[in-house]
């Protein structure tokens, strides 16, 4: 917060004109547990199927330039 209203107090030295800057509180997390672990548990899986289809490519490609 001190940051926030630090970065306020220059901004209305610098721009005068624009109002009052306010400095409000960060919004909280409503999100409940379950919620989060879901979306954790989405992201991982994500991840994996992107880096398994890479290696699945990689594995392609060389596989066909060794064939040749």
């Amino acid at each position: 917060m001190a940051l926030l209203r630090t970065a306020c107090k220059m901004r209305s030295l610098t721009q005068p004109l624009t109002g009052v800057c306010q400095v409000t509180e960060p919004e909280k997390d409503n999100r409940t547990d379950a919620q989060k672990r879901a979306e954790i548990r989405s992201s991982i899986i994500t991840w994996a199927v992107f880096i398994g289809g890479l290696a699945l490519a990689f594995a392609t490609v060389d596989f066909f330039l060794i064939a040749e």
